[in-house]
């Protein structure tokens, strides 16, 4: 399977496909995905660097996640806060829909301030 069952009933995924994702859009690197879920609500980490040579003020992406068969599972947007150039935060969002089966995430970019 693609998840593994943690000791308090939460899967994680265990895809390397989306671990392994990495997405430059805007500016930002998009990496280091993580899915977690429990009792069908889904937690999405992802690592976010600024990898442009000027500070970036914040800006909407938009997120989709497709399953192996290559159908959507969920889209949401979320917004990318000011990054100083070369620093790197983490994001975090919570879904309620289970995303465990999640094989390949797009990133794009949606608005700039």
């Amino acid at each position: 399977s693609n998840y593994e069952i943690s000791e308090d009933g939460s899967m994680i995924s265990t895809n390397n496909d989306i671990k392994n994702t990495e997405i430059i859009v805007g500016g930002r690197k998009f990496s280091n995905f993580s899915i977690e879920e429990k009792e069908g609500s889904s937690t999405i980490k992802v690592d976010i660097e600024n990898i442009s040579e000027e500070d970036l003020s914040s800006d909407t992406f938009s997120f989709k996640l497709f399953d192996a068969e290559n159908n959507l599972i969920v889209e949401y947007s979320m917004l990318a806060t000011d990054l100083k150039v070369g620093s790197k935060t983490t994001a975090m969002t919570s879904i309620v829909k289970s995303c465990i089966n999640t094989a390949r995430i797009e990133v794009s970019l949606i608005s700039a301030e």
